[in-house]
């Protein structure tokens, strides 16, 4: 692997080169064909599907795998623009980016200017939004060691307290946001100024990690510097890696920030730095990008506008600059800062002016990402019903004979095979039930399929926090192959009232009812205080009275105070909890939020079978003693909600400001 990693980036620095030569007056066409072929071989994989013969076909690219990416100004979330441009701001960028950073919402000195007055709000708000579009958020910066960055009220402490205040500082931000960034950039800029390691010492860096690792142990702690792409600073970055890794830091990624230079960029020096940090095998991120940069005229004069001909030319700038990346094995994405005239601390680098009309070099990214580098193809399967193409790796929308699926194609895997041939997998478990009665593959866009769900209105049981909504999509939605039901501190006005949470629970009662049979669901569980996601059954009719005389029947429960466990019970008039008779029992399962797995029961006349991952993992048996323990035999209906504080998830306290939450659903299927 190291081999052929090393001829590419030999085989992309001739190609660049060349690139070089043509601005001399060379023919231009060979080397944007060399640098498309070697694109394709990077960032491109054989996408195959399984039909019927002459079967029709439709591939369409939903999202790139690599990070096209841009900067999210605090305005749109802070309620300081206009309604109108913040429409047009969310719009434009979830139509022209699959990856974030904060510009300016998680710098230290943004949040606490004053001591102790932390604005936490504009985080929140942000990754609210991007989690909701499933946008991976990268967090700039945790500390900023830049002299003129450090607030005056750290440099007034002696060096015991300026060392707990950042310990406070990474362990409260790492823990309230555990799971929910990306990645951040850890120290900004350490080898232009480091204020803490000048004050605290060398190992100073080491503990921020620690720190933050000691809130959330999964948390991605990125390098950020400048002047990198321009070769001015690139043997001191070197260095500053090659000294942090060998004090055992854990570098999830390195950043070069891409602004730089001035109207137009040295694509030798690109090539170089990028060519050099990718020895060190760490994604590589360009994470601010700007033409102009900082070093052009706009910079000192940001009055100043281009002319027809100089649009053209930064058109093209932006093109050389992204291609060169884009092909280019270690770099993992690119990250725009400001895409927004009037949001954009260098107005003429962006996409848009300020009335929203895309400027030139908007139109040139968007034909490079959205033309040049998509994949949308359709076709028929051959004689043995296989279609395939060489795609873009990314997320897909695929659909043969009105049945769609979703799909991830990733790039370790270098080939996807996706089966229409068999839409739903021969269940697990006893392998009793076989015959697939009622299934949803949430393979639909928008709300839940009406014919096959109902739903839970109002503040339902429990004393639980959540009001339930009808038809709100900011609650519940089928969104790439997944049923996403979202508990929100919205505080929404529904009903006439203010809600302060809100959710969604639906059910198949008159839909879809069953007595015995296997049924089956594969999620991914939010996770907090507080939380409570839930799959279970009731019964269609009271037939032995109200609860719990007529059974109930839990396929799955977790409670976000207990976070590594999965719980299963069974309620029956003699046999529940509220009694102290109660059966049921649990798994460990240390991240059911990072995860799907699948839960399932089966259910036989005289006894109920719970699986985990099709392994079974706990029983209960009709003991003969009559309905009052044994009521379960009449139809049942499943419910699917996601409830937030209330008897049991409540128990321990819940953490409002950890909403939004997610409660995934990949399918439930029903066998018979």
């Amino acid at each position: 692997m190291k081999k052929l990693i090393k001829k590419q980036i030999e085989r992309i620095t001739q190609i660049v080169i060349l690139v070089v030569i043509n601005m001399t007056g060379c023919t231009q066409q060979p080397t944007l064909d060399a640098i498309d072929k070697s694109i394709a071989e990077i960032r491109k994989g054989t996408l195959s599907v399984k039909a019927g013969k002459g079967e029709q076909v439709t591939i369409e690219q939903i999202r790139h795998q690599f990070w096209f990416g841009c900067a999210i100004a605090n305005n749109p979330f802070s309620g300081q623009m206009a309604e109108s441009d913040i429409k047009q701001y969310k719009e434009k960028f979830l139509a022209n980016f699959n990856a974030a950073v904060t510009e300016n919402a998680v710098k230290w000195g943004n949040m606490e200017r004053q001591k102790g007055n932390v604005n936490y709000s504009i985080i929140d708000a942000i990754l609210e939004w991007t989690i909701e579009n499933e946008i991976p958020l990268r967090g700039h910066n945790v500390f900023w060691g830049i002299s003129n960055f450090v607030q005056p009220w750290l440099k007034e402490m002696d060096n015991q307290e300026l060392e707990q205040t950042l310990k406070n500082r990474a362990e409260t931000l790492s823990a309230r946001y555990k799971g929910r960034f990306a990645e951040y950039d850890l120290n900004n800029e350490m080898i232009h100024g480091n204020y803490y390691e000048e004050r605290l010492g060398a190992d100073i860096t080491k503990k921020m990690t620690e720190w933050m690792h000691s809130g959330d142990p999964d948390a991605q702690l990125c390098l950020n510097d400048y002047d990198i792409t321009t070769g001015k600073m690139l043997p001191q970055y070197m260095s500053h890696i090659r000294k942090l890794l060998g004090q055992g830091i854990p570098i999830a990624g390195i950043g070069v920030q891409g602004h730089l230079h001035a109207e137009t960029f040295d694509r030798d020096e690109l090539q170089r730095s990028l060519d050099s940090l990718a020895q060190f095998n760490l994604p590589i991120f360009i994470s601010e990008f700007n033409i102009p940069g900082q070093r052009s005229k706009y910079m000192n004069d940001r009055t100043l506008k281009m002319t027809e001909e100089e649009e053209k030319q930064n058109a093209k700038e932006i093109v050389d600059f992204y291609r060169i990346c884009f092909a280019h094995p270690g770099v993992k994405g690119i990250l725009m800062w400001g895409f927004w005239e009037r949001a954009n601390w260098i107005p003429v680098s962006s996409m848009y002016r300020a009335d929203w009309s895309i400027t030139p070099t908007g139109e040139a990214y968007r034909e490079l990402v959205f033309n040049r580098w998509w994949t949308k193809v359709s076709g028929k399967g051959d004689r043995k019903g296989n279609f395939s193409t060489s795609a873009f790796y990314g997320k897909y929308k695929i659909t043969v004979g009105g049945v769609t699926k979703f799909v991830d194609f990733d790039k370790a895997s270098g080939s996807m095979v996706v089966d229409f041939t068999k839409t739903v997998p021969y269940p697990g478990g006893s392998g009793k039930f076989t015959n697939l009665v009622w299934h949803d593959e949430f393979d639909g866009v928008g709300l839940p399929d009406t014919s096959k769900w109902s739903y839970e209105k109002g503040y339902v049981r429990n004393r639980e926090l959540q009001y339930y909504t009808v038809n709100r999509t900011e609650n519940i939605a089928q969104r790439n192959g997944n049923l996403v039901i979202t508990a929100r501190n919205d505080s929404a006005l529904i009903d006439g009232d203010v809600r302060p949470v809100t959710s969604a629970s639906i059910r198949s009662r008159g839909k879809g009812d069953w007595k015995y049979g296997r049924i089956e669901v594969r999620a991914k569980l939010p996770m907090c205080l507080g939380t409570w996601p839930a799959i279970w059954m009731m019964p269609t009719t009271g037939t032995y009275g109200g609860w719990p005389r007529s059974g109930e029947i839990d396929i799955m429960e977790h409670v976000g105070y207990e976070p590594g466990k999965i719980f299963f019970n069974l309620h029956t008039g003699k046999y529940n909890h509220t009694r102290g008779t109660g059966r049921g029992s649990s798994v460990d399962c240390p991240h059911p939020d990072k995860e799907f797995h699948v839960y399932a029961v089966e259910w036989f006349e005289d006894h109920i079978d719970w699986f985990f991952d099709n392994k079974k993992v706990f029983s209960v048996a009709n003991d003969g003693e009559g309905w009052e323990s044994w009521p379960l035999d009449h139809p049942f209906y499943l419910i699917l909600n996601f409830a937030f504080g209330g008897a049991w998830g409540g128990t321990k306290g819940v953490d409002l400001t950890k909403l939004p939450q997610q409660f995934f659903i990949d399918y439930v299927r029903v066998f018979q």
